[in-house]
C-alpha cells in the first residue's frame, strides 16, 4: 500500500516476539539534572520536525518514533518550539513549568485538533539493582482510558490491573507517568479498556524482557494494520526507541467454495485435533466471511468441517506470524480435480489506513472456470458501458492483486478475459462505493458457466463481494 506516512515507520523495529528493554545503568541518563528531550509520536504527520528550546536547536529532522538527546533546562516556565524540518514555520510551541531534578519529554502527537504535545515529567531517581521501572503514558487521543496488566509471559490475566486508568492527558497538557517498579525478567504487557467488566484484551505484547536497573518510558501511540489500534513506543533514557507491537494476529475465514455448504471453521494448534476449544466460527454460509478475530502466533492448521461436526472436509497448514493479518478462504468446487477442486487460499492482509481522501482496494479472483481475468473500471455514462481503466490484469484463479489506492467514491467494476474488452461480466458491471480511509477486498466469486465443466456442481453465477477489511 502506498501510504505517505509509511516511510516514517521504517526506523522502528516492529512485530518481533521478544523485546529487550535497553539498560540505562542508573535508570537515568541525566544524573538528576533538569533536562528536556523531544519525541516524535505524530503517527500520520507527513513531515519530520526540528525542535528549538530557548532559541537553540535541540533536534533536527525527527521522524516518527525518533527522539532527541537530553538538553539542560532551567527551572521555571519552559517552551519548546516544533517546526517542520528545514523551515522557520512554527507548527506548535509546547509550554510547561519545569522544576529542578526532573527530566521532561515533549511528546509531539496528532491531538484531537491537530499537532500538539503531551509534556511528560519523569523522575530521575535511580532504579534499584535487579529491578526495572515502566513509566506508562497514553499519547493516543483516540484511545479510551486503559488498564495495563504486567504478568509473566504465560500468566493468566489477574483480577486487578498493574496500572489502572491511563487516559490521554489532553492536547498541550502535562502528564505524570503511571510508574510500575518490577523485578527484572520476562514479562507480558496486556491492556484492557478501563471499566470493561469482561476484561477483553485490546493489546498483547507477547514476551518482553526487562533488564536490571532499566527505566523505560512506554507511550501508547496510534498504530495501523495490527490487532490493536495502538502500539507501545518504548523510549529508554539512552539508546534508540523501538516499538512493542500487538503480537496477536487478526484472522478471518471466508467460504467461497460453490457447493460446499455451511461449515464450521477451526484454528487447530499443531499436534491437536478440531474441537470446541479451537473452533473459530460456526455456520459459515457460502459466500460469507467472518469478522476478524485475534489469534496468537504459531503453527496451526486451518480446518473447514460441515456444521455440527469436527471432521475436516478441507484444511491446510496455517502459520500465524505476529502482527500479520490473514484471510483464510475456502475456494473451488466440490467433486472436481486439482485445478478447480476444493482448496484453501491464505492471503496476507494489509490493514494499514488508506491515504487521506482515498480508499485502498485489492481484488481476488475466485471464479474457478474463468481463466485469466482483468478487473476493470467502467464508464457507464453512455448507452453501452466502456472500459476506462484496468485495476488488475492477468489474474489467474486464486490470485490476489496488490492493494491499490483509489479516490473515495462510487465505481462500476467488471471482469473481462485478459487483454479483451468483451464480454463484460456482469454485463453492466457492479456498482461499488469506496469510503475514504477504508481498506477493502473485492472478491470475484461464482462461475462463468454454472452447472457445466469445472462448475458442474455449482449454480452460482459470477458475483462481486466487497469486504471492508478496515
Amino acid at each position: 500500500m502506498n501510504l505517505p506516512f509509511l516511510d516514517r515507520l521504517l526506523p522502528l523495529a516492529a512485530g518481533v516476539a521478544v523485546f529487550l528493554l535497553a539498560s540505562c545503568g542508573s535508570g537515568s541518563g541525566t544524573g538528576g539534572a533538569t533536562t528536556v528531550r523531544v519525541i516524535d509520536a505524530a503517527y500520520q504527520s507527513p513531515t519530520n520536525f526540528d525542535a528549538f528550546q530557548g532559541g537553540t536547536k535541540i533536534a533536527t529532522d525527527l521522524s516518527f518514533g525518533q527522539v532527541s538527546t537530553f538538553q539542560s533546562l532551567n527551572s521555571g516556565t519552559a517552551s519548546v518550539q516544533i517546526d517542520p524540518t528545514g523551515t522557520t514555520t512554527v507548527s506548535y510551541t509546547a509550554s510547561f513549568a519545569a522544576s529542578g531534578g526532573t527530566q521532561y519529554s515533549v511528546v509531539v502527537v496528532e491531538g484531537t485538533a491537530g499537532l500538539t504535545a503531551v509534556n511528560v515529567a519523569q523522575s530521575t531517581s535511580t532504579v534499584p539493582s535487579g529491578q526495572a521501572r515502566l513509566d506508562m503514558v497514553n499519547a493516543d487521543p483516540g484511545q479510551s482510558s486503559l488498564d495495563f496488566y504486567v504478568t509473566g509471559p504465560t500468566g493468566v490475566l489477574p483480577a486487578a490491573a498493574s496500572v489502572s486508568s491511563v487516559a490521554y492527558a489532553g492536547d498541550g497538557q502535562s502528564a505524570t507517568p503511571a510508574s510500575l517498579l518490577v523485578n527484572s525478567g520476562d514479562y507480558r504487557i496486556r491492556a484492557v479498556v478501563h471499566g470493561d467488566a469482561t476484561l477483553a484484551v485490546v493489546f498483547d505484547s507477547g514476551p518482553v524482557t526487562l533488564t536490571p536497573a532499566s527505566a523505560l518510558l512506554l507511550l501508547a501511540v496510534p498504530a495501523g494494520g495490527s490487532a490493536s489500534g495502538f502500539s507501545l513506543l518504548a523510549v529508554p533514557d539512552s539508546g534508540a526507541p523501538y516499538t512493542i507491537g500487538d503480537q496477536r494476529v487478526p484472522v478471518r475465514f471466508g467460504n467461497f467454495a460453490p457447493g460446499l455448504g455451511t461449515v464450521d471453521t477451526f484454528v487447530v494448534p499443531a499436534g491437536s485435533a478440531p474441537m470446541s476449544s479451537n473452533q473459530f466460527s460456526s455456520t459459515l454460509a457460502v459466500d460469507a466471511v467472518t469478522p476478524y478475530l485475534n489469534e496468537l502466533p504459531g503453527a496451526n492448521r486451518a480446518t473447514f468441517a460441515y456444521t455440527g461436526t469436527t471432521v475436516e472436509v478441507l484444511g491446510a497448514p496455517l502459520v500465524l506470524v505476529a502482527g500479520q493479518p490473514v484471510s483464510v478462504f475456502a475456494t473451488g468446487v466440490t467433486q472436481q480435480g486439482a485445478t478447480s477442486g476444493l482448496q484453501v487460499l491464505v492471503l496476507a492482509d494489509d490493514l494499514a489506513p488508506a491515504p487521506s481522501g482515498n480508499a485502498s482496494l485489492r481484488v481476488v479472483a475466485l471464479a474457478p472456470d474463468f481463466g485469466a481475468a482483468d478487473v476493470v473500471l467502467l464508464d457507464t455514462s453512455g448507452a453501452t458501458p466502456v472500459i476506462k481503466r484496468r485495476l488488475a490484469v492477468n489474474l489467474s484463479y486464486g490470485a490476489a492483486a496488490s492493494y491499490l489506492a483509489l479516490p473515495a467514491g462510487a465505481y462500476t467494476i467488471a471482469l473481462v478475459p485478459t487483454g479483451a474488452d468483451q464480454p463484460l461480466l456482469p454485463a453492466a458491471g457492479t456498482a461499488q462505493t469506496l469510503a475514504a480511509g477504508k481498506v477493502y477486498t473485492l472478491v470475484a466469486a461464482g462461475c462463468r458457466y454454472p452447472a457445466s465443466g469445472g462448475c458442474l456442481f455449482s449454480t452460482s453465477s459470477i458475483t462481486f463481494y466487497l469486504l471492508q477489511d478496515r
